[in-house]
């Protein structure tokens, strides 16, 4: 996976895969959903922006139904870290291969959903002084190289835990929307084939 950080130094970067097919979804509900999640934990775009604007999208359509690809690079800054001096990134690629629409019918009800082959790569991260405030500051940037280690140790394992985290918690979100473990009552005999890889 790509990765879009101009400045600072990355730090504990975090990859996780979902592959998730046979089974029908939603696209548009899962989309609103990862959006949603990422909003709520304070995550915007390189422009600050919620739409979260797709750095790449592709479609195609094959006799199988159509292939899409898209990514998202979105950060959490100050407002999320308590600090200038540290961003929690996540970057997500999705493709959708044989992506067809479908009719399914739960308890008495016709629903529209969607059949198809979703692979998510997910890449959290955290970026360390990502305005390059103390690598230009007039007293710290001759010691740069050693001013973390010494200095912002405890901070810098703090808010590498938690970038951890929430590239998990994003995982385990997406997998349970997937699998609709949350709504079991509307899907109760859904039983999705797992391929997780790590």
């Amino acid at each position: 996976m790509g990765t879009r950080v101009k400045s600072g130094t990355i730090i504990g970067e975090t990859k996780l895969s979902i592959k998730h097919k046979n089974t029908p979804f939603d696209m548009n509900a899962l989309a609103a959903f990862m959006h949603d999640w990422l909003l709520e934990e304070g995550f915007h775009d390189d422009t600050g922006s919620d739409d979260f604007i797709e750095t790449y999208y592709w479609q195609e359509s094959t006799q199988k139904g159509k292939n899409v690809w898209f990514w998202w690079r979105t950060f959490a800054g100050p407002e999320k870290t308590q600090s200038t001096y540290f961003e929690y990134h996540l970057d997500l690629e999705c493709q959708i291969l044989g992506l067809i629409d479908v009719e399914t019918v739960v308890n008495d009800k016709k629903l529209k959903l969607n059949n198809g082959e979703v692979n998510i790569n997910i890449k959290g991260y955290m970026v360390f002084d990502p305005n390059d405030l103390l690598k230009t500051h007039p007293f710290i940037k001759t010691i740069y190289n050693f001013f973390p280690k010494s200095w912002l140790h405890k901070e810098i394992n703090l808010h590498k835990k938690t970038s951890k985290k929430l590239t998990s918690d994003f995982y385990n979100a997406i997998k349970a929307h997937l699998e609709h473990r949350t709504l079991s009552e509307q899907f109760p005999n859904f039983a999705p084939n797992r391929g997780i890889e790590h």
